[in-house]
């Protein structure tokens, strides 16, 4: 006979209990990490990936503060190192009404940063990314694109802010002395360029910034790297949308340059001192040289108009500028926002030798010309108004995340036009092609010497003019000059010159740069003549018995009578016959 115990059952139920809540919160207070896609291994200085402490059974995880959760409303618990947040999904509230949901992509994780890239779930084909960069435990910072808005977001202990960048504020100031019409086939000597995991091609970039960006950034160095890390992974972002999967650009880092002030713009006397020998451009090339970087940005402090970029569109030292952050926008008015990525890739893409739309008001295209490195423009209806919408390399019109390619379709539409059209514009094409070049740049075994200097040359008005200078290194580019006016389109070691005028008549000098110095050959003077001056032509005899006047008068002399009597005997001889 059994005794039925009240209190025996109920110590029973509460122990069964409390096994149920072990063996729930053993479930979910220490989840697998999710192995990163990652460049490199994880490096043991940084925790392991989780959102909850490993004893999270026996100590309750601390909620979020409420400020983290109005932005990132996802995550309910406190995280206690940024750099190991690494979900597989990311939602943001970007405004009272627009919340985001993004699906992981990849996760890059080294000693100084980790750096995520997400898809738009709602609608991955759209173009729409996040990317997100952490360098601390305290803070978190990511990038939202959309079509035609861009929105910056920083999530630290003490408050969280989303900020809608100015799309107005961007102008591409490239001078047409540094823009390329093509890129020579000979102009570069191609070193194997370095390659990623996967077999793909990598550009290393490496970004500068002068004590006046570091001021306008609240003198927070850590901030400019997470902004720079974001310009990469959003570049890349770019690339994928575009379909490009020649090669990827790769982050190196970030430092300080030298004193050096901007003035209120942006232009060619900004990015010249960045080649040239003196304290900024003497440190510039220790820098690239030392850090093996292709290609070198420099954020500029202290522009007065934000959003500008320039860029050299060859060149192994690949270097652009871009006003850095907003100190006031286009309106006059302080903005609140950094420069945007789009300022960024377009600059970089310069480098490799892309060119604005056709329609460029400043610097138009040629239909026909064979060329296909273009930006391109859709126009879509939007509720009865045509509404151009712009790839990166395009200047205006609303932005899309897309270098131009025929074969992607945004909207419904081509974004490009194929290469054997006469509006070729293939910015993804043409970037994927010059890719090898520009990652073996940094390559340089030793600075270019000259070995052959060019020779003096006389030409006439109307010839052509053939200069040449040979030198030793690798990954050389070429400019020529004649006096201090640097010859557009001149980027082999050969210059010819067609027609030659007077005006072309002076000095000449040829540039070898490579990324570990340059070398500036003699001057070869170039003279021009006039054409000769022909011979006046010959008059005819005047008649035998004609009565000269003017002085061309008087008797027939000795031979023309001689001449006369023999075409006379022929004459008759003939008729004899």
């Amino acid at each position: 006979m059994h005794t039925f115990r009240p209190g025996l059952i109920a110590a029973v139920l509460v122990a069964f209990a409390l096994v149920v809540v072990g063996v729930r919160s053993s479930r979910t207070s220490a989840p697998e990490p999710r192995p990163p896609t990652s460049l490199a291994p994880t490096p043991q200085a940084l925790p392991p990936v989780s959102d909850v402490a490993p004893d999270a059974a026996a100590i309750p995880p601390r909620p979020a503060p409420d400020h983290i959760q109005r932005v990132l409303p996802h995550v309910t618990t406190e995280v206690d190192d940024w750099r190991t947040y690494t979900p597989e999904r990311i939602t943001v509230q970007l405004a009272p009404d627009l919340p985001a949901t993004y699906r992981v992509v990849t996760v890059e994780r080294d000693a100084r940063r980790t750096v995520l890239s997400a898809v738009l779930e709602q609608e991955p084909e759209s173009g729409a990314f996040l990317v997100t960069a952490a360098n601390s435990p305290d803070r978190w910072t990511a990038t939202a694109v959309f079509a035609g808005v861009e929105y910056q977001i920083t999530v630290d202990r003490a408050e969280a802010k989303v900020v809608e960048a100015p799309e107005s504020d961007f102008l591409c100031e490239n001078p047409d002395v540094l823009i390329a019409d093509d890129l020579e086939p000979d102009s570069v000597s191609v070193s194997a360029p370095v390659s990623a995991a996967d077999g793909s091609t990598v550009v290393d970039v490496l970004f500068l910034y002068n004590p006046q960006a570091l001021a306008d950034r609240d003198n927070d160095a850590a901030m400019i790297d997470l902004d720079c890390a974001r310009y990469i992974a959003s570049g890349n972002m770019v690339l994928a949308n575009s379909q490009v999967s020649a090669f990827r650009w790769r982050y190196l880092g970030s430092a300080p340059t030298p004193s050096y002030s901007f003035g209120e713009n942006l232009g060619d006397n900004d990015l010249i001192p960045m080649r040239t020998s003196g304290i900024l451009g003497d440190f510039v090339r220790q820098q690239q040289s030392s850090r093996q970087a292709d290609q070198v940005v420099l954020l500029a402090g202290g522009v007065k108009r934000g959003g500008v970029g320039v860029a050299w569109i060859t060149g192994p030292l690949h270097h652009s500028a871009v006003s850095y952050p907003y100190p006031t926008s286009s309106s006059g008015v302080r903005a609140t926002s950094v420069l945007s990525y789009y300022t960024v890739v377009h600059e970089l893409a310069h480098n490799f030798g892309c060119r604005h739309d056709r329609d460029d008001p400043v610097r138009p295209g040629v239909d026909g010309d064979g060329r296909y490195q273009y930006g391109h423009t859709i126009t879509r209806d939007v509720g009865g108004t045509p509404r151009p919408y712009a790839t990166v390399m395009a200047v205006n019109g609303v932005r899309i995340p897309y270098f131009s390619n025929p074969d992607v379709m945004v909207f419904d539409m081509p974004i490009g036009v194929p290469v054997d059209q006469p509006r070729a514009a293939h910015n993804a094409r043409f970037i994927a092609e010059q890719a090898a070049s520009v990652a073996a740049s940094s390559t340089a075994d030793s600075p270019p010497v000259i070995t052959v200097q060019p020779a003096d040359a006389t030409v006439t008005v109307g010839g052509n003019l053939t200069l040449s200078v040979e030198a030793s290194g690798n990954a050389l580019v070429y400019r020529w000059a004649r006096g201090e006016t640097v010859i557009e389109d001149a980027f082999s070691s050969t210059l010819v010159l067609s027609g030659v005028t007077k005006a072309e008549a002076g000095v000449y000098r040829a540039n070898v740069s490579n990324a570990r110095g340059s070398a500036t050959s003699r001057a070869a003077t170039v003279t021009v003549t006039d054409a000769p001056t022909p011979p006046p032509p010959t008059s005819s005899p005047p008649s035998a018995g004609g009565s000269g006047g003017g002085g061309g008068g008087g008797a027939a002399g000795p031979l023309i009578l001689c001449a006369l009597a023999m075409v006379v005997a022929m004459r008759t001889g003939m008729r004899l016959r």
